[in-house]
């Protein structure tokens, strides 16, 4: 990721960091608008952490226990 945001191979950047700062982020020669920004921050967010959903062999219960 270094080259894209071209900064030297030592120095260490928090991508997420990177998309929501106020610094212009160019692609392919276009500065990004705002929201495009907050797209690819999403998009790369859901990508890097995923929902995990229950499996479909846990059993679900449809009624309340009684605490007593």
């Amino acid at each position: 990721m270094d080259f894209l945001v071209g900064r030297a191979m030592s120095e260490k950047t928090d991508l997420s960091l990177l998309f929501l700062s106020g610094k212009e982020i160019d692609f392919n020669g276009k500065p990004l608008t705002d929201q495009q920004r907050f797209d690819i921050f999403q998009y790369v967010n859901s990508y890097l952490n995923p929902v995990s959903f229950t499996s479909d062999d846990d059993v679900r219960s449809n009624h309340q226990e009684s605490l007593f």
